[in-house]
């Protein structure tokens, strides 16, 4: 009896006396290769869906999300800033009244925006790990109408939720740019835009 080349498995010829533990023995050794091939081509594919995603950890944008809550101080204007501190770099702040009422959306950038109440503005300035908002009166200290303008009015809980991404990466120069397209029905306002519109938004960054 012969054997074949690669695996040893059994070759009979027209004079050989077939046994069963020959054919035990040639299926229990293509079971083991079988099961070895198997496991070797699971390994790899594993090792390169983790490079894959370690390699688009590293050259793209991943967002990043913080939501909260905060009660409201009752103070407003420069002195008494209202900021989120998200670790990361934002692009897009959005602010809730808990109760309804009020609400806003914006976006990297925009350093202006309605506030939600009446034709009261509110000022942004956004860091590469939070943004800072404060009412249209840069120097008021007062509360009541200007604190509600500036989501802080006393005793009120605001919910707020910020998408950005890595600091480091909007910071490189090289990146390739990224369009997020995106269509969204807002009622009140976005970016001191009117209300009830749908808008789209390419390049938000």
């Amino acid at each position: 009896m012969g054997k074949t080349a690669n695996y040893g498995l059994p070759k009979w010829e027209k004079s050989d006396f077939i046994k069963m533990d020959d054919f035990n023995a040639a299926f229990g050794k293509i079971d083991e290769t079988l099961k070895a091939n198997a496991d070797a081509a699971a390994a790899k594919a594993e090792a390169e869906t983790v490079t894959a995603i370690a390699q688009t950890i590293a050259s793209s944008k991943i967002c990043r999300a913080k939501f909260g809550t905060y009660t409201g101080t009752g103070l407003s204007g420069q002195n008494h800033p209202n900021s989120v501190e998200c670790g990361f770099c934002p692009a897009v702040l959005v602010l809730f009244r808990a109760d309804g009422g009020q609400k806003t959306t914006v976006i990297r950038g925009v350093t202006a925006c309605s506030s939600g109440i009446g034709s009261m503005n509110n000022y942004y300035t956004w860091g590469d790990g939070g943004v800072s908002w404060v009412s249209e009166t840069l120097q008021s200290d007062s509360g009541g109408y200007m604190a509600s303008s500036q989501f802080n009015s006393s005793g009120k809980e605001y919910c707020y939720l910020v998408l950005g991404y890595d600091a480091d990466w909007i910071k490189q120069k090289t990146a390739p740019s990224v369009s997020v397209a995106f269509l969204y029905r807002v009622r009140g306002c976005f970016c001191c835009q009117s209300r009830s519109r749908t808008r789209r938004l390419t390049n938000v960054v």
